[in-house]
């Protein structure tokens, strides 16, 4: 329970009388509906009903740990992540703020020495990891572009592109209205394997400005993208149906960037605009 809950909980404790207490306690919630005698007694109602709804964030819970997922962020610092292909996290472009992950705007970046601001800087768990899942939640600015980037390696992006910009399959994150070609591309949409695969069934997406829930699964050669607990696509590669859809992308001429790489990074992308990510979780599988 958060502290918020507690201390309201402790000032009720001296407000309301023991017959109100009882009363809360032993009646049905049609009943309790009848017993809101006085604002006191409407305002405890409120604040329990608020606090069965609070959850904290960035927390196991108990059939969490019991699976085998464990926290990759706490909340509070960027212990464990640092950029592609650079020794530690680049601050000008992502810091942590009210416990989340904020990837700062392009336009709030410093300028360099030349009058420019940097190009992006992937955000890398440092941790090359086989086979996992890997749950998170964000939220993107209006008009935003973003994603989550997998099997990537750092001398593999350092060769094709900017080395702090991740190569590698990558679950979209888009304001799926505010992008038109979407229509000619569906695999850009929000949840599809970028370029590849194109997300399908009961898609929800919430707005810009509110949260999302991603899971992906990489086992082997087969994975699974999901978005807000709905799966909404498959693959397997060296299928003739992912090799169809990787002859046909923007990285044909990239051979190795369709092989299942022995161990690899899980990135968060630096598209230029903000967004935010927090209860990043992750589970190794065997």
């Amino acid at each position: 329970m958060s502290p918020f809950c507690k201390a309201f909980l402790f000032l009720s404790a001296k407000l309301f009388t023991r017959e109100d207490k009882i009363a809360l306690l032993s009646c049905s919630s049609l009943l309790r509906s009848c017993l809101v005698r006085t604002s006191g007694f409407a305002l405890l109602l409120l604040i329990l009903s608020t606090c069965n709804s609070i959850t904290e964030e960035n927390v196991l819970t108990s059939r969490e740990k019991q699976d085998g997922w464990e926290l990759v962020f706490d909340g509070k610092s960027l212990e464990g992540w640092r950029g592609l292909n650079m020794s530690a996290v680049p601050e000008h472009h992502w810091v942590v703020t009210n416990g989340m992950i904020k990837k700062i705007d392009r336009d709030s970046i410093p300028q360099e020495s030349d009058g420019k601001r940097a190009p992006g800087r992937d955000l890398l768990l440092d941790r090359p990891l086989k086979n996992f899942e890997f749950k998170f939640e964000w939220k993107l600015s209006p008009v935003g572009n973003s994603g989550v980037k997998y099997n990537v390696l750092e001398e593999l992006s350092a060769r094709h592109g900017n080395p702090h910009s991740a190569l590698g399959f990558e679950y979209q994150i888009l304001d799926d209205p505010e992008y038109p070609q979407l229509a000619e591309h569906p695999s850009w949409a929000t949840a599809g394997l970028y370029e590849l695969v194109e997300p399908v069934g009961n898609m929800h997406l919430n707005p810009p400005g509110e949260w999302n829930s991603g899971k992906i699964l990489f086992d082997g050669n087969y994975g699974e993208h999901w978005l807000n607990d709905e799966r909404v696509l498959t693959f397997e590669l060296y299928s003739e149906e992912m090799n169809s859809a990787l002859e046909a992308s923007k990285w044909s001429h990239i051979e190795a960037f369709g092989r299942r790489h022995e161990e690899a990074f899980i990135t968060l992308q630096d598209h230029g605009g903000s967004v935010w990510f927090r209860n990043l979780k992750l589970r190794e599988l065997p």
